[in-house]
């Protein structure tokens, strides 16, 4: 048989990681980016306990090789479509949750390396990295090929795929020709076989190269790692972070209450007026106390019937002054997480 010519470019502790890709993925418009980390952060909401998946630039720029603008915009893309969304983030990186249901989908399983791998279509100064349909394509057959109603195993793959450009066309989310020139450089570079169909694809059974399976080998290999010794600097900082972030949404949750019914009360003119002239005669009194006493007791009273006259204003569309104002959960610091006396408080949650 002829040599395969692929090279797994990953570090020999991550050669053995593989992704679980839904199907579904592939026809909701994303960038290919987008696509494969999707299929990462699906594969540790699948799988992980806390239900989310950590990620770093470091660590997605070294497992699929692209630079960091294009993992922010994949990451964003995949945000604001609705398919991930961000749970924290801390000095370990920032943690993403698939959203959707995780039960009975439909799934490709993608061996990391092949993000980074190199292929050779010819002599040995043609390596290049492999395409986003080389790799879908690939996939497909590779999952498709180890599974045993195909007569295939984990182990090595070992079975046959019957599909034709049309159908593969239509599960990859891709166009025909992609499909056709994806399968001929695959091909070339000795990864798949086509065992039968030779009348332009149609309804060809593909068998996929056995060494493509040695990432499970790497698996099996993986011995657990004993927990690293967390340094007290870095179990300070962690805290620290954690303590931030919580006061952090107490304030933010309370202020988009605050926000809510204020935008209400904005749709009326005369409530906007009087926000803009409160502030205008507050400036004005705290100049009369300086430099004109006399005008005080004058300001003051306008500012008395601007108040008053607002929570008329208020009253009449069901609103209130309290509605206005942030509603702490703590009153010993307002959420801030400092006392007066400048001490931690202690409504922080531990445990």
């Amino acid at each position: 048989m002829a040599q395969v010519r692929i090279k797994n470019n990953l570090p020999d502790e991550k050669k053995g990681l593989f992704n679980r890709l839904p199907l579904s993925m592939y026809r909701k418009g994303l960038s290919p980016s987008s696509v494969a980390f999707a299929g990462k952060i699906y594969t540790f909401t699948d799988d992980v306990g806390e239900h989310e998946c950590r990620l770093t630039y470091d660590v997605v720029r070294e497992e699929f090789g692209v630079c960091r603008q294009t993992i922010a915009n994949g990451i964003k893309k995949l945000s604001s479509t609705g398919q991930v969304s961000r749970v924290d983030r801390d000095l370990k990186g920032t943690a993403f949750r698939y959203i959707g249901d995780l039960q009975g989908k439909q799934y490709d399983v993608v061996p990391q390396y092949l993000y980074t791998a190199e292929i050779c279509l010819r002599g040995e100064d043609s390596w290049r990295k492999m395409t986003s349909s080389e790799i879908r394509v690939l996939a497909r057959m590779m999952t498709a090929c180890a599974d045993a109603r195909n007569g295939g195993n984990a182990r090595n793959g070992g079975g046959t795929y019957k599909a034709s450009l049309k159908e593969l066309s239509r599960v990859l989310g891709l166009a025909e020709t992609s499909v056709k020139r994806a399968i001929y450089a695959l091909m070339r570079a000795k990864l798949i076989f086509r065992e039968k169909g030779k009348n332009r694809f149609k309804n060809s059974e593909y068998r996929v190269a056995s060494c493509l399976y040695e990432y499970q080998g790497f698996q099996k290999k993986k011995k657990k790692q004993p927990k690293e010794t967390v340094s007290a600097q870095v179990e300070a900082a962690n805290a620290r972070a954690a303590r931030e972030s919580y006061y952090a949404k107490l304030q933010e949750a309370a202020q988009n209450r605050v926000d809510k019914y204020l935008a209400l009360a904005n749709k009326n003119a005369r409530f906007r007026a009087i926000a803009q002239e409160l502030p205008k005669i507050e400036i004005a009194i705290a100049k009369a106390e300086l430099y004109d006493v006399e005008n005080v007791v004058t300001l003051r009273s306008q500012k008395a019937a601007l108040l008053a006259e607002r929570r008329q204003v208020l009253a009449g569309m069901d609103l209130s002054e309290e509605q206005l104002k942030p509603i702490r959960k703590c009153r010993a610091c307002s959420d801030t997480g400092h006392l007066p006396n400048g001490k931690q408080c202690t409504c922080f949650p531990v445990g």
